[in-house]
């Protein structure tokens, strides 16, 4: 049996505000460190717990490019919802 990680990465942008805005919401943002804290997530779980490679991000098509450009380097393979659901 193989295993993922999948990390819910959507969102409005409004939780954090005014850091954090629609195109620009608080897991594309640093805080703590100069990665995201999507990124830091990703490098939390993987490779510990599973393979860059099994770890689906699953987003909006708003932030799909942004998150690619972040996570596709690291061998993480993002899901485009097509339409918000309140998935999560």
């Amino acid at each position: 049996m193989t295993t993922y990680a999948v990390i819910m990465a959507g969102g409005a942008g409004t939780r954090f505000w005014p850091l954090s805005r629609r195109l620009r919401p608080k897991q594309l943002l640093s805080l703590l460190t100069e990665r995201s804290l999507l990124v830091e997530t990703v490098t939390r779980i993987a490779p510990a717990a599973v393979p860059f490679e099994q770890t689906l991000i699953v987003t909006g098509s708003q932030l799909a490019d942004a998150i690619e450009s972040q996570v596709v380097p690291l061998g993480v393979e993002v899901v485009v919802e097509p339409m918000a659901r309140n998935t999560a």
